[in-house]
């Protein structure tokens, strides 16, 4: 991680206190997760959710050695519908990873490796969390909008404060607009 997460570390630090519950979809090793970690203390959680194994093996390592205990490690991709889906890795970019086969792994990526994941959505994952969400934040690589797909509940229920990645390459390949998901309709 680099200088340019700082001003996103400083807006979590304001948002975050003991006792909040928050999501960190794409938690890779654990960079966020462990950073809020102690926002929430011990009363708290940090649902780190992350598909890739060889990423899952030094998340849930960070997760013991580093963090307040209060992290819950869960290894799957979040979309717009439960299923088991192809999940493309790029060798020589360590934790990325994505569930959409973008061309540009050809020019970007010296190899690509496909594996298989399981993916749910964030509405089946915390259909019974009895507190609330306050903090989501989201990085998978042109993925977010079926995120958000498969979270209108969860949305409208928690209304949590959303933090998440926009790659504007990635997302003119996935002709998705931007639009879409910051005129979503208020719950």
């Amino acid at each position: 991680m680099g200088t340019h997460e700082l001003p996103y570390l400083m807006m979590i630090k304001r948002i975050l206190c003991a006792g909040d519950y928050v999501i960190d979809i794409g938690a890779h090793e654990g960079y966020f997760s462990l950073f809020m970690s102690p926002l929430v203390g011990k009363s708290g959680k940090v649902f780190a959710i992350e598909p890739n194994p060889e990423n899952l093996y030094f998340l849930h390592r960070n997760a013991e050695i580093n963090s307040e205990h209060n992290i819950q490690v869960m290894g799957k991709a979040i979309s717009d519908k439960k299923r088991r889906a192809r999940f493309f890795c790029a060798d020589n970019m360590g934790p990325w990873g994505s569930l959409t086969d973008f061309p540009y792994f050809k020019t970007w990526f010296k190899t690509k490796k496909t594996i298989e994941v399981d993916v749910d959505t964030l509405d089946n994952l915390f259909a019974n969390v009895n507190q609330k969400i306050k903090f989501l934040k989201i990085d998978t690589e042109g993925n977010e909008l079926n995120v958000f797909l498969g979270a209108e509940k969860l949305l409208s229920e928690h209304k949590p404060h959303i933090c998440f990645e926009i790659n504007l390459i990635l997302w003119a390949h996935l002709n998705s607009s931007i639009d879409i998901m910051l005129n979503c309709p208020e719950g």
